[in-house]
């Protein structure tokens, strides 16, 4: 079942890379999902990295590292993409970075 939620994880900068690796081993074992994104961005003091699941992608979270948790609007901050199926900036409505400049 699809979770209807943003999910996030925070860790100390720099950020853990396990989370993408496994992420994709998931996102390709599931046949790669649309709509399915992992994204992340530093916090605005540096310290964190944000892990951002998109709610289609919320199903992975409890096997992926990291302590998830509900995401409040992330649709407001700047966000890199780490992994996808399709273009989830446009079919979620969310900023990149490229959109700030």
């Amino acid at each position: 079942m699809t979770d209807s939620r943003w999910l996030q994880c925070v860790t100390p900068a720099p950020g853990d890379f396990s989370i993408r690796d496994r992420f994709v081993d998931l996102h390709m074992a599931a046949g790669a999902l649309e709509g399915c994104a992992l994204f992340y961005r530093t916090s605005d003091d540096g310290e964190s990295e944000i892990f951002l699941l998109t709610p289609p992608a919320a199903r992975f979270a409890s096997m992926l590292p990291g302590k998830w948790e509900q995401a409040d609007n992330p649709t407001q901050y700047g966000w890199n993409l780490l992994v996808a199926a399709g273009d989830p900036f446009k079919r979620f409505g969310i900023s990149s970075p490229r959109d700030l400049r």
